[in-house]
């Protein structure tokens, strides 16, 4: 049987999640927002965005 600080130890991750994952959903969230914004744009737009843009962002990621 587990003592009480072991269960503490190891439900310490579900109370606390790590930074590194929060921050990878914050940058895919950004990434879905600049995409909403040229939506509809002509082609050489969106490319230019994204390659100016996005493609920062997923290096990061």
């Amino acid at each position: 049987m587990l003592e009480p600080h072991e269960v503490n130890i190891c439900d310490e991750h579900v109370q606390t999640p790590p930074a590194a994952p929060r921050q990878v959903i914050e940058l895919i969230g950004g990434l879905y927002d600049i995409e909403a914004d040229i939506r509809g744009k002509p082609a050489a737009q969106r490319l230019r965005v994204r390659q100016e843009k996005l493609m920062p962002q997923v290096t990061t990621i």
